[in-house]
């Protein structure tokens, strides 16, 4: 069938039909059918194949090519249409084939014959087939090809278009010459030429190798001339566009040269070169010639040429061309450029960096569409507002009654919306129009269309535009929002307001939601669109009601809030400076106002910021800018670092390729021995080794902010280590840091992988780990990373022996974990040894290499990074993750924001500069070239960057980002350069610089405080601190150029002057400021110090504001102090601050509330407990002293509780108020001590104790106070003397005025400065007995209970506690249950507060005259009862024993008045019984006490003795049983002393009674046993002495049959008693018997009751004669006397009795038989007779004497008490002195207040002028004054003077001045209130000579003459010099003497000295001439007497010796850390 049909045409190709006789040859439908079959046939490879069975294929293209002429005209056409269907159809057998048989040889020769005989037309058309065969079967085979080469193919073209060349030249000859050749058809000639250009383009199709050819016979400058005819411009650009297949520049350079040389009419000449060159830029590879051939330009230059072309209506040679065409041809050069920038970010950086968007936007704006005119017109007010897609929606609607010049920028602005999104150049708006259409219809389309018909578009892209609103579009060219936003102004029309605005208004709004996404913004920030909108739309931001305003001013802030530049920024501060606002004063009214004598009229002229007219305009200016700086600078996320900037960073998106890195070259490069170093990249000075010697330290900040999917996972690679040794192909991976998210851990890996492309990497476990420590490790990291938030990661390496490490790793600061593993290999691989020749090159990567390429959905970003060669501590990981991802420095001096403040530490280093590797912050980055790169590094690095990029090594276009490595600068070893970004599309580098970084540029902090300055109302007020408060919160740097010019204490300054605008939210800012408004919501500890110092720690500006606002304030800090967490460092921060004396300080303000004091308290008790200290405490304790009254007045007069309630009660000394006010400060400091929350320490308690001293707590302990401050300040006293150390020293004596001491060490007071006598205390030395002292006070407040509870808890040590309500009674029962007994049995009793409790009951014991109060007679007897209950509870406690207690309970017990009934009156009915014997005394015949707790005294004291008798043996010295008969008061007389001693013996006896009675309350303690008798026995016989010696003393006057039947019993007791040494007690016993007998027997008989008393005795002798001469008994001596007794008794002889009386100087012996005659002489007495009796009994008394006691007899208590006034007087001394240290001290504060406030008045004034001048941020707004200009004192070179600055305006500082002078005199007058409160109301001095203070200074004061202090104080330039003291500032060294030219003084400080010029004249003498250079280029000329003391004085302040010559050179010296140069100018 096939070949059939094949015969058929061939025959009917080759043998023609004859004509039938119409001409017709009848063949068309039977043609048409064979046709169509054979071409259905052929069209398959299958048929082709058919056909080649039958040879007539050959045949035919041979007839073809040789029989063209003689076939068959009506079957050329369709054999030509089989013939290539067969060639499209052609397979390898085909092609075979016809080589085979040599078909296209044949044809070749065939159609050489033919070329000359044959048409053009003819011959083309033959050719045209052949052409096909060869072309449709390269794809397959070369062969025919080769073939039509191998035959002449070429030449026989050649010669086909040579014959072509000659006819057009022929006939352009001819019509130059004006001939016309007959039978030639011009149109004719004009399609051959088509055709053989057609065939030439189908030749080079596709095939290089023709191009080639075609380039190499120079037939391209022949072709590019058919470009202008567009008849061949088709075929003529499909060469040249397979030409640019081998030559990009040289089509590109043909295509540009012809539309730059185009003309304005040849507008489709510009549209198919346009179209060509779109088809071009399809191949990336052609961008590059693009640019260098200045295609860019080229294609600008298109738009600048159609200026005016969209006119409306059109004008000049637009008018004949459509509008369409015109759309059309800027269509497609936005196109052209579109597609060149595409993904090519040289061609994108180059357009940007041209300033070419700039260019574009400059030639759309002047197409004629747009305005161009600046005359602006009124906005209007928009009912109705469509979007950007609608508008462009009604733009293609023709029913749309749009302005034709509205469509028109609608349409571009499309174009332009494209150009962003980088769709431009795959769209196509307009319809295609055939080429071939001739020149007829495109004129008669053109014509239709300039008649106002519609363009034809081929689509309408309005739903796309419509959805790309919604969803966050990919910003591809930023900078053609640039060019929209410059074309933004130029949206309107004359007589089309309306829609104008409207358009407007969906351009901006389109334009905002551009830059919706984050990533947008920061896209956009880095092409200028910031600066783009500030510079065209300025006078949108000038007018608020601007429709423009509102969507303009939101695109600026968000994009601000990413990165601005400082002048950006500055230029949108001055645009709303350039408001037409009032002016300032004028000149001549300032020269009005300067000649004014009254300086307030001056004042309220001259002061634009407070009564200016301009203020409402500054005030709106400062509210909109407030406005848009508080959203540039707001946070819009929660981060970690929420409240800090946002960092820069690198953004790595494995979504578009998946990988993208940065490549670090040359981390280190180990050298052979023999290795030469050129072969080492890097930077610095030697090699680095690798793997570090001690380990390392990756420390990464970095954010996640899309995980991949888990199925495909790609990890975060935060670093990845490889080395390759040298001659070597293997690359090795030696440690690499990886997050994965597939399990969530973290992994760490030493492991020596080769790096390879993930699909052929071996898998885990190959490799055998010959270490006992594994090279891998995970750590989980549960739910840390968190999307969106900033991270910090730190993994340390510390290498340990043997090849191991131990690894941790932490995220952000907490640990992950910490494990053992194998530490890196010496060298990579399997390898064992070096060459020594070779070397190691290491280099790592960040991120995913290409290597490792895996497409996923993971983007994150990376933050600085830092690699350290050490394993670096955990403090200072903590230390750098507090530091931020802002930081971006190598921790050489570090100093966290707020730190440091008050320290004397120096900032500090973290790592050691030779440890740190690299450090890569994308803040510290540029684009470079590889050639840069060799050039600025080295040739090592520029060809590895190379390399891995995949670009040639001697490139010098391609930018590269290249972040340095930031430690490059440090010493060390090698280093590499930085990181190099390896990946096109997937990596995004973003340096931020926000707002609040840049501000910092263009003045900083000054802007802000220029905001707040400018508001008048609170609004304005509060947006202004709010921008303050979030700049200073997020920018470190601003927050430190804010304390470097004094920022704060400005803004206090301007917070005081318009005090009447705050309130509580700007209150609640500057707690935000200061870092504690967060509450519970976060840490709440101070960051800020300085705000906290200066601005709410001042506590004056506070109380005078609104709202109380002070209350506010004050409630605050009990918050932020009381917190749990951070209270304690907030305490401490306040301490630093002095927030306790300025606290203090307000309690002088005589009109502060009771609340106001209560919680002032509060915060004063908070403080103390989160930070106790005694500097805090002392000052506390200086002002209690203050509010101490003189002692003639009584408090207790007042009521203390009811004053508490009136609030308007002036606070005085003498007011109630002051003892409510000291009594809450008591109260506050007892529960700081008494803290149960802080557990004060033992060591805090003793310091704070000694700080204050004893007498400092017997202050408020005196007779005078009201008894609520006693009662307080005894609960103080004891609350420390619960600390055993500080009761002893209380005890023993604390020198007595160490408050004051203490109070004034260390004070700074200004004034001391400057003053002749500051005041010091006196430093005497007084010694204070704090319990003796204590005892006196206490004496005198007996009558308040709660003093008897405070002595009983000291007394068991108990804690103090509060008690419930209830009597004296109800009180010490509650103590005594609430103590705790382990702490009395650890303890012991308090002997001391025993002591104190029984002198109280001693002293209300006592007689009283009247009738006696209630509590008189109860509280004794609750005491006594307590005691005694204590007693049964702690009965072995040593207390009862105590010598100091015993004679305290003695002195109780003492009867001090006159006892009734003489002797006989001694036993008492409440005394002990004595029942045995008859002639007993009757206890009923005494009388009674005067009061009834003597009993329970006695009682008491009875058992006390009990207890002593029966368990303290008499060997031990101080037995109380002697102890309590020697006590007495020292005014007691002898007979009181008698009665009291006999009551006690009395009782002693009545003890042994029951003891031998055998009674259970005798028993002694323990078991009874034989020691416990042998001590009973002992105690018998030592009060049986002790009983003798006091009957002879006659200090016992009780019955001598009683003693005698005692002493009796008692031996009987002995002798019964088996006990050891009984033979001694029997004879102790006996001898105490024996003189008994004998006193008795020698008494006097003459009266009736002493005869009695004699026959008692003799009575005794009978009944006790077997006891009394008993054997025992065996005394010869006593015998004697007893006879000698009788002898006298029975003769009657000396009736009045024979022995002699008592005296404290005779001998015991003397005081028996003194006469009463000798008693008044004290002479020994001379016996009348019985002389020898006398010697034997004197003998027998001087055997058995009782020693008398020895040593010194002066009581102690004695001495105590006698120094108790002089004591208190000179505490009451040390009082006065403190009192007026206080007074000194507030004075000194309002001085600094004031001295505050005029040096932040004169600051603020030199800032303003800088501000609002001229050339300052405001000057166009406040139209300040022509300045006037001086010469600066600012030397150059040659001491020449070059500058000038301009002078101060007058006017301001006559504000400045008078504002000053305004506020000392408030200050001086709050003093003068202040200064009622009078010490001991003395009166105030005034000074009444009305001297003038502006006459010389107060310097003459040092030569104490002409002034007081007080009046100095007063002086303002005093004022002057104090308010430029450094802070804690003491002069040392004043010299006074200056020149006469310059008045001045020189002082020296402690760190600075001053120069202080215009105070002092001198005389002229020889000087010398000292001139002080500093850093800043100004100088200080100084002369001085005395040569030797100024270099004395000035060289402490030098670094280097100062050598002052007389010569005339420079030397060179240090002042502080300025280096300054000091010239010696010579003497005079």
């Amino acid at each position: 069938m096939h070949s059939c049909l094949q015969e058929c045409l061939y025959l009917f190709f080759t043998c023609p039909l004859k004509k039938n006789s119409n001409g017709e040859t009848n063949e068309d439908e039977t043609q048409e059918m064979l046709v169509e079959i054979m071409l259905n046939m052929y069209r398959e490879e299958q048929g082709v194949e058919e056909l080649l069975a039958a040879d007539k294929l050959q045949s035919l293209i041979i007839a073809a090519a040789s029989l063209w002429d003689q076939c068959s005209h009506s079957w050329k056409v369709p054999a030509g249409r089989v013939l290539r269907t067969i060639s499209k159809a052609q397979t390898k057998n085909s092609i075979l084939y016809l080589q085979a048989v040599d078909c296209v040889k044949i044809a070749v020769q065939n159609l050489f014959k033919l070329a000359d005989t044959l048409s053009a037309c003819d011959v083309c058309e033959v050719v045209s087939i052949v052409l096909c065969f060869v072309k449709d079967s390269y794809p397959v085979s070369s062969a025919l090809l080769t073939e039509f080469e191998s035959n002449d193919g070429y030449q026989l073209l050649l010669k086909l278009q040579l014959t072509k060349s000659r006819i057009i030249f022929a006939v352009n000859n001819t019509l130059i010459a004006g001939t016309t050749l007959s039978g030639l058809e011009e149109g004719t000639d004009k399609e051959l030429n088509a055709v053989m250009l057609k065939m030439v383009a189908a030749l080079t199709v596709g095939c290089v190798r023709n191009t080639v050819v075609l380039k190499d016979y120079g037939m391209v400058p022949y072709i590019k001339i058919f470009l202008d005819d567009e008849c061949y411009r088709g075929a003529t650009l499909s060469i040249l566009e397979q030409l640019s297949v081998i030559n990009y520049e040289e089509y590109m350079s043909i295509v540009i040269g012809a539309l730059c040389s185009s003309t304005q009419g040849e507008l489709h000449l510009k549209l198919d070169l346009l179209k060509s060159l779109l088809r071009i830029l399809n191949s990336p590879k052609s961008h590059s010639a693009f640019r260098t051939c200045s295609g860019f330009n080229g294609l600008l230059s298109l738009l600048s040429d159609m200026e005016g072309a969209l006119q409306d209506p059109p004008r000049g040679l637009w008018a004949a061309v459509g509008q369409n065409r015109i759309l059309e041809l800027v269509f497609y050069t936005l196109q052209g450029i579109t597609a060149a920038l595409h993904l090519d970010p040289v061609n994108s950086n180059f357009f940007q960096r041209s300033g070419l968007f700039e260019k574009m936007a400059e030639d759309l704006g002047s197409l004629g569409c747009f305005w161009t005119q600046r005359e602006w017109h009124i906005p209007l007010s928009l009912e109705k507002t469509r979007t950007f897609a609608e508008f462009l929606d009604a733009a293609f609607c023709s029913s749309e009654p749009f302005p034709a010049w509205l469509k028109n920028c609608i349409w571009i602005l499309s174009f332009l919306d494209h150009m962003v999104k980088g769709t431009l150049h795959l769209e196509n708006y307009f319809k295609e129009i055939k080429s071939e259409m001739g020149e007829a219809s495109r004129d008669d389309q053109e014509g239709t269309q300039a008649q106002g018909e519609h363009p034809v578009f081929s689509k309408r892209p309005v739903n796309e535009l419509r959805t790309s609103d919604c969803r966050d579009c990919v910003i591809v060219n930023p900078g053609a929002v640039c060019v929209m936003v410059r074309l933004l102004p130029k949206l309107y029309k004359e007589g089309h307001s309306q829609i104008s605005q409207e358009i407007q208004c969906a351009v901006a709004d389109h334009i905002q939601s551009l830059v919706k996404s984050e990533k947008s913004r920061q896209v956009m920030c880095g092409c200028g669109l910031l600066s783009a909108i500030i510079t065209s739309c300025q006078d949108a931001f000038r007018n608020e009601s601007h429709p423009l305003h509102l969507p303009l001013t939101r695109v600026f802030e968000k994009l601000a809030s990413q990165s601005i530049e400082p002048d950006v920024l500055r230029q949108f501060l001055c645009l709303g400076g350039s408001l037409s606002v009032p002016s300032r004063p004028n000149a001549k009214s300032t020269e009005v106002l300067s000649c004014q004598e009254n300086s307030k009229t001056a004042l309220q002229t001259a002061v634009p910021l407070s009564s200016s007219p301009w203020v409402s305009k500054g005030s709106a200016l400062a509210l909109q800018t407030a406005m848009s700086l508080i959203s540039m600078t707001s946070p819009r996320n929660l981060q970690l670092h929420s409240t800090a900037l946002a960092p820069s960073f690198v953004e790595f998106d494995m979504s578009m390729e998946g990988y993208g890195c940065l490549y670090l070259p040359t981390l280190a490069t180990v050298l052979g021995p023999s290795a030469e170093q050129s072969v080492s990249g890097g930077i610095g000075m030697g090699s680095r080794m690798f793997p570090p010697s001690s380990g390392l330290t990756l420390s990464c900040w970095f954010l996640v902010s899309k995980f991949g999917v888990v199925h495909n996972s790609h990890p975060l690679r935060f670093l990845t280590i490889v080395r390759h040794m040298s001659r070597t192909e293997q690359e090795f991976v030696c440690f690499s840091v990886s997050f994965s998210p597939q399990d969530c851990s973290l992994v760490i890996s030493t492991e020596e992988v080769e790096f390879q492309p993930l699909d052929i990497m071996e898998p885990e476990g190959e490799v055998q780990n010959i270490s006992t420590f594994p090279e891998q490790v995970q750590f989980g990291c549960g739910k840390l990373l968190v999307t969106g938030q900033w991270h910090h990661l730190m993994v340390t390496v510390a290498k340990e022996a043997k090849k191991n490490c131990i690894v941790s790793a932490f995220i952000n600061g907490q640990m992950l974990g910490s494990a053992k593993m194998r530490y890196f290999q010496t060298l990579p691989g399997s390898c064992i040894s070096m060459d020594p020749s070779s070397f190691i090159d290491v280099y790592g990567y960040i991120a995913t290499p290409r290597v490792w390429k895996q497409k996923s959905s993971l983007v994150w970003r990376l933050g600085p990074t830092y690699l350290f060669e050490e394993a670096i501590s955990v403090e200072t990981m903590e230390m750098i993750n507090k530091l931020g991802p802002q930081y971006c420095s190598n921790f050489q001096a570090v100093q966290l924001q707020g730190e440091n403040q008050y320290g004397e530490k120096n900032p500090a280093q973290l790592v050691v500069e030779e440890k740190i590797s690299f450090g890569i912050n994308a803040v510290c980055s540029s684009f470079s070239t590889i050639q840069d790169i060799k050039s600025s590094y080295n040739e090592v690095d520029g060809r590895l960057v190379a390399k891995e990029i995949g670009i040639n090594s001697r490139d010098s276009s391609t930018p590269i980002f290249l972040a340095k490595n930031i430690a490059g600068h440090l010493s060390g070893s090698l280093r590499t350069i930085g990181s190099v970004a390896v990946g096109q599309y997937g990596v995004r580098v973003f340096k931020s610089s926000p707002a609040a970084t840049s501000l910092n540029f263009i003045g900083g902090p000054s802007v802000l405080l220029g905001l707040i300055a400018m508001a008048s109302d609170d609004h304005t007020m509060y947006a202004a601190v709010k921008v303050l408060n979030s700049i200073l919160n997020s920018s470190p740097m601003s927050e430190k150029l804010m304390r470097h010019i004094g920022g704060y204490q400005l803004l206090t300054y301007l917070l005081k002057r318009k005090t009447q605008l705050l309130n509580n939210r700007i209150l609640q800012l500057m707690f935000s400021l200061v870092g504690t408004a967060e509450l519970g919501c976060g840490s709440s500890v101070i960051k800020n110090y300085n705000a906290f110092q200066y601005i709410l720690c001042n506590f004056e500006l506070w109380m005078k504001a609104p709202e109380n606002l002070d209350l506010t304030l004050f409630a605050h800090l009990v918050e932020i102090l009381q917190c749990s967490r951070d209270g304690c460092q907030n305490a401490e921060v306040a301490h630093r601050v002095q927030m306790v004396p300025k606290l203090i300080f307000l309690f002088n303000d005589p009109e502060i509330s009771n609340s106001r004091i209560t919680v002032v308290c509060t915060i004063l008790s908070h403080l103390l407990q989160g930070h106790f200290n005694t500097k805090d405490v002392l000052r506390i304790g200086l002002f209690l002293v203050y509010t101490l009254k003189p002692s003639s007045f009584d408090e207790n007069q007042l009521c203390v509780d009811s004053t508490a309630e009136m609030s308007s009660e002036a606070l005085s000394q003498t007011s109630g108020k002051t003892i409510w006010l000291r009594n809450q400060l008591l109260k506050m400091l007892l529960d700081v001590i008494c803290s149960a929350k802080i557990h004060l320490s033992s060591e805090a308690q003793e310091e704070a104790f000694l700080a204050l001293g004893p007498d400092w707590f017997l202050l408020f302990t005196q007779s005078y106070l009201h008894s609520s401050t006693v009662v307080l300040g005894i609960k103080l006293l004891l609350c420390f003397l619960h600390n055993h150390l500080l009761l002893n020293k209380f005890k023993e004596g604390i020198v007595a005025g160490r408050w004051l001491e203490n109070s004034t060490a260390g004070l700074s007071i200004l004034m001391d400065n400057l003053k002749t006598h500051p005041l010091v205390p006196d430093s005497g030395s007084i010694l204070i007995f704090g319990f003796s002292v204590l005892q006196k006070c206490l004496t005198d407040h007996v009558h308040i209970p709660e003093i008897y509870l405070l002595v009983a808890g000291l007394f068991l040590a108990a804690p103090y506690s509060e008690p419930p309500e209830g009597d004296l009674d109800s009180m010490l029962q509650w103590i005594l249950q609430q103590h705790v007994t382990e702490n009395v049995l650890k303890n012991g009793l308090c002997a001391e507060a025993a002591a104190l409790l029984l002198e109280m009951v001693h002293v209300c014991v006592q007689p009283i005259a009247g009738a006696e109060a209630s509590w008189e007679i109860v509280y004794p007897g609750n005491v006594i009862q307590f005691l005694c209950l204590i007693y049964h509870s702690y009965t072995q406690d040593p207390v009862w024993h105590c010598p100091d207690f015993l004679k305290t309970l003695a002195m109780v017990a003492f009867h001090s008045g006159p006892p009734k009934g003489g002797s006989e009156g001694l036993l008492t009915p409440d005394g002990p019984a004595i029942a045995e014997g008859k002639g007993c005394t009757d206890s009923s015949s005494l009388p009674l006490l005067p009061h009834p707790a003597k009993k329970q005294v006695w009682d008491f004291l009875h058992i006390l003795l009990m207890d002593s008798l029966l368990n303290i043996p008499a060997n031990k010295q101080g037995h109380p049983l002697e102890l309590l008969l020697e006590a007495s008061p020292e005014d007691a007389t002898s007979e009181q002393k008698r009665h009291f001693q006999t009551k006690v013996l009395l009782s002693a006896m009545d003890v042994f009674h029951d003891i031998s009675q055998g009674e259970g309350k005798t028993r002694p303690r323990g078991d009874s046993s034989e020691s416990t008798a042998s001590v009973s026995m002992m105690n018998v016989t030592y009060f049986a002495q002790k009983l003798i010696e006091k009957m002879n003393s006659k200090m016992f006057a009780a019955d001598s049959k009683q003693i005698l039947l005692f002493i009796a019993k008692q031996i009987t007791r002995v002798l019964e008693a088996t006990v050891s040494q009984k033979d001694v007690f029997l004879s102790t016993m006996y001898s105490c018997l024996n003189r008994a007998i004998l006193y008795c027997l020698s008494r006097p008989q003459q009266s009736l009751p002493e005869q009695f008393n004699v026959l008692n005795t003799l009575s005794v002798l009978q009944e006790q004669w077997d006891i009394i001469f008993a054997t025992y008994n065996s005394s010869n001596n006593f015998i004697i006397c007893l006879m000698h007794c009788l002898c006298q008794l029975n003769s009657g002889s000396y009736p009045e009795g024979f022995g002699v009386d008592a005296k404290p100087k005779l001998a015991s012996y003397h005081q028996i038989f003194l006469a009463p005659s000798e008693e008044e002489k004290g002479s020994l007495p001379t016996p009348d007779h019985g002389n020898s009796l006398h010697i034997l009994t004197s003998v027998f008394l001087i055997k058995f004497a009782i020693p008398q006691p020895t040593g010194d007899a002066r009581n102690p208590s004695m001495i105590l008490r006698s120094s108790c006034s002089h004591a208190t007087l000179n505490c009451w001394n040390y009082s006065l002195t403190g009192q007026e240290l206080y007074a000194s001290l507030y004075r000194n504060h309002v001085q600094m207040l004031q001295c505050g406030y005029s040096k932040a008045a004169k600051e603020w004034m030199v800032l303003e002028e800088q501000l609002f001048h001229r050339r300052g941020p405001w000057g166009v707004a406040s139209r300040s004054l022509e300045p006037r200009w001086i010469l600066d004192c600012y030397e150059g070179p040659s001491r020449m003077r070059r500058r000038i600055q301009q002078a101060s305006n007058q006017a301001t500082m006559m504000r400045m001045k008078s504002e000053v002078e305004s506020f000392y005199r408030k200050c001086t007058n709050s003093v003068a209130v202040a200064g009622e409160l009078m010490l001991n109301g003395a009166e105030k001095e005034t000074d009444e000579k009305g001297l003038d203070c502006n006459q010389l200074t107060f310097f003459p004061a040092l030569h104490e003459s002409f002034h007081s202090e007080d009046f100095l104080e007063l002086c303002v330039e005093r004022q002057i010099i104090l308010q430029e003291f450094a802070e804690n500032e003491k002069v040392v060294k004043m010299i006074v003497q200056g020149h006469t030219a310059l008045e001045g003084v020189l002082l020296f400080g402690r760190e600075h000295f001053y120069i202080c010029e215009c105070f002092v004249l001198s005389p002229l003498e020889e000087e010398i001439a000292l001139e002080i250079f500093f850093k800043n280029g100004y100088s200080r000329f100084l002369v001085f007497h005395d040569f030797i003391a100024l270099y004395i004085n000035l060289k402490p302040y030098l670094g280097k010796q100062l050598l002052l010559s007389r010569q005339g050179h420079l030397q060179v010296g240090t002042v502080g850390d300025v280096p300054a140069y000091s010239r010696g100018v010579g003497t005079r």
